[in-house]
């Protein structure tokens, strides 16, 4: 599925012209770029929706980091997770975009046969590693979620900011160094860069599916336990265990209903590169226009999703919501005076 990032040509079409494949690294091909209406105003366009962007995303992921940060009380494990999303976002809008522009824009401005290959090098290493942290992180975030809702004893003795952060980074130097291993040592987009991409994006999927349906089960369950105990006029603790899922706290059922709405976007802003890819595999559109529209539209939604994410926070985090909110007050007072 990570295909559109890296994507290495199998042309059936032996009359197909491709470049890019003699730079050191097997596997980049690219066909060339038509210098048409349609390829470059699609291209003109993705290059400046990313351009908006791009800040915004460096822009909204700072901010949530210092409304965290700014507030002792924020501090906690729920919040700490955000942040490590939240930090493979700030390097999406640091790094993969600019690289995505400086990639487009060069094919606008490069003759038919001068195709950017380095340019494509640079975004298609940047991509990956970004996009599948992005992925993994999303995995230990549910992890942490699932452990919070149905183990809240064991999560309170086990878990903390600490801990999170160790284990996050572990997990990211692990990733990039598999990566970069299988890249350098069986080429751009080979079969095993492709198994281990896929590998991620699938564990991702069955992992968040499974959390979060078990999660709403849970509260859908408990929210009609507490109705029929409130048309009996009783209390719904003294029917509970002390170990119940269901005593989980409000706010930790609230902070797993946040990361399954930062899920849900992600799966919503990787289906056009799913999409684009089903096509590329039933040869439903000419390379071309699969590999320079089709595509890059839909790795553009899937960078779209760094941009969204800090608006997810605030929406659903009152305390983020709050510590930002006296923030913005006091940098207004601040130039103001």
């Amino acid at each position: 599925m990570e295909k559109g990032y890296i994507k290495a040509l199998n042309v059936s079409n032996p009359t197909e012209r491709f470049v890019c494949g003699d730079i050191g690294f097997s596997g980049l091909k690219m066909v060339p770029f038509p210098q048409t209406d349609l390829f470059r105003s699609v291209t003109l366009v993705l290059c400046v929706l990313n351009g908006v962007t791009c800040p915004l995303t460096i822009v909204g992921n700072v901010l949530v980091f210092m409304a965290v940060l700014r507030k002792p009380q924020l501090r906690n494990v729920a919040n700490t997770s955000i942040l490590c999303l939240a930090l493979t976002d700030l390097t999406v809008g640091a790094f993969v975009q600019p690289s995505y522009i400086i990639y487009q824009t060069s094919k606008l401005t490069t003759a038919f046969a001068d195709f950017p290959c380095d340019k494509l090098l640079i975004y298609s290493f940047s991509g990956v590693i970004c996009i599948c942290m992005s992925f993994l992180t999303l995995i230990l975030i549910s992890l942490e979620r699932y452990m919070a809702v149905f183990y809240p004893y064991r999560y309170v003795e086990k878990v903390n900011s600490k801990c999170l952060i160790t284990v996050t980074v572990t997990i990211w130097v692990i990733s990039i160094g598999t990566l970069l291993t299988v890249r350098f040592l069986f080429g751009i987009n080979s079969n095993e860069e492709i198994g281990v991409i896929s590998l991620v994006i699938i564990a991702n999927f069955i992992i968040t599916s499974f959390v979060y349906f078990r999660i709403f089960r849970l509260v859908k369950r408990c929210n009609a336990q507490v109705n029929v105990e409130l048309s009996h006029n009783t209390s719904a603790s003294s029917s509970k265990e002390p170990s119940s899922p269901g005593n989980s706290s409000p706010r930790e059922a609230k902070a797993s209903k946040t990361v399954a709405f930062v899920a849900g976007t992600l799966f919503l802003c990787f289906t056009p590169t799913l999409c684009a890819t089903i096509v590329d595999q039933a040869g439903l559109a000419p390379r071309n226009l699969l590999y320079h529209v089709i595509y890059p539209i839909g790795e553009t939604a899937v960078l779209l999703n760094s941009c969204l994410n800090p608006g997810i926070y605030v929406w659903r985090n009152k305390g983020i919501r709050s510590s930002l909110r006296e923030f913005l007050s006091s940098c207004k007072i601040t130039a103001s005076n």
